[in-house]
């Protein structure tokens, strides 16, 4: 019963955050929906408020309401690197909120930014990985990687957005 009653109050607080979503997306009139700093600033207040969950688990459920939220503005148009498991990755934290489009390098992942302004390009994380582009005097930045807490089944990634989009 006790876990029921817990059930219902989750459920009720998950539709009020869902109603609170919507109006934000009435106000963001559509633009600009992505912004994985906050994500990952939410994320890690929520984790550093636990002391009994794990930040992999907590990561996972915020993504799950942060997917739904997404994919209600109209989701978002992800450009790739080529390697599969920057596809993974992806799977996971965009679900259905995300358009995938796979490319054949890096460079033409980044090189989508430039016509598909609110859109955003991601590689397979490495050190060597740039935290800026510019190309055609247009900057790309690298706002995260992710995911944020070590996860088994998926590898990092970066995620690169243009600056005026941010």
């Amino acid at each position: 019963k006790k876990i029921d009653d817990i059930d219902n109050k989750i459920l009720d607080l998950i539709e009020a955050r869902s109603i609170l979503a919507k109006e934000v997306i009435k106000a963001k009139n559509n633009q600009n929906i992505f912004n994985p700093i906050r994500e990952e600033k939410l994320i890690k207040n929520l984790v550093a408020k636990t002391e009994t969950l794990k930040p992999d688990y907590i990561e996972d459920i915020w993504r799950l309401f942060i997917i739904e939220n997404l994919y209600l503005q109209g989701g978002i148009k992800v450009f790739l690197g080529p390697e599969k498991e920057v596809k993974e990755t992806v799977n996971w934290y965009f679900g259905k909120s995300a358009s995938i489009n796979i490319c054949k390098s890096n460079i033409e992942a980044i090189s989508k930014l430039l016509v598909n302004k609110y859109s955003t390009a991601i590689l397979m994380y490495s050190k060597d990985l740039s935290q800026t582009f510019e190309i055609d005097g247009i900057k790309i930045k690298k706002l995260i990687e992710t995911p944020i807490f070590k996860m088994k089944n998926f590898s990092k990634i970066a995620i690169y957005k243009r600056i005026d989009a941010i």
